[in-house]
């Protein structure tokens, strides 16, 4: 008897235990801090050999921290080293400001650089509660380089081009696009 009592209390924490761990959202499994533990990225041009580049990133101490408000920070420890800035992430160090998770796409609004340049967006795929991939591919990459030529308009005006001829003459030979960091949760 003691012992179907015992079995009917383990049982009913795990099924409680299994429970909490389904519900857990994206929204909420991104909160905490997250060490960059990798990044990479490959650029392929047409009549190009494909390029992979892998950052150092990942060496500095890069640590973001998301916050329930909405709020983010990134920062890195060792300041004082030399970063290749060959990727993404590198464009976000040691800033803060606000960001979306919504149907799988992060969003990162920077309140420390100007408004036409802060937002980037990534794929983002939890491989489980403690670890996460942020990916950009062809399409987000071209999507926030079309953000990026509405804000300087008035430069591409002087061309005498419209928005969509100057996206197709700077996509035209880009192949492929892939940047993919990976995260560890720190705390």
């Amino acid at each position: 008897m003691k012992s179907i009592f015992t079995l009917t209390i383990l049982f009913s924490s795990f099924i409680f235990s299994a429970c909490e761990e389904a519900d857990l959202s994206p929204e909420k499994q991104i909160l905490g801090d997250w060490k960059l533990i990798s990044s990479e990225a490959l650029l392929h041009l047409k009549d190009k050999e494909p390029e992979e580049t892998k950052s150092e990133l990942a060496t500095k101490n890069l640590v973001m921290t998301f916050e329930k408000d909405g709020t983010y920070e990134i920062k890195v420890d060792d300041r004082n080293a030399d970063v290749n800035m060959v990727d993404l992430d590198a464009f976000y160090l040691n800033n803060k400001g606000t960001y979306e998770l919504k149907n799988g796409i992060l969003e990162f609004k920077s309140s420390e650089f100007a408004e036409d340049i802060t937002a980037i967006k990534y794929r983002v795929a939890f491989n489980n509660t403690d670890a996460f991939e942020m990916e950009v591919d062809r399409e987000l990459y071209l999507e926030m380089i079309r953000k990026l030529v509405v804000a300087q308009w008035a430069y591409f005006q002087t061309l005498g081009k419209t928005q969509d001829e100057v996206m197709a003459e700077l996509s035209v030979d880009l192949v492929e696009f892939k940047s993919r960091s990976k995260y560890l949760r720190v705390k």
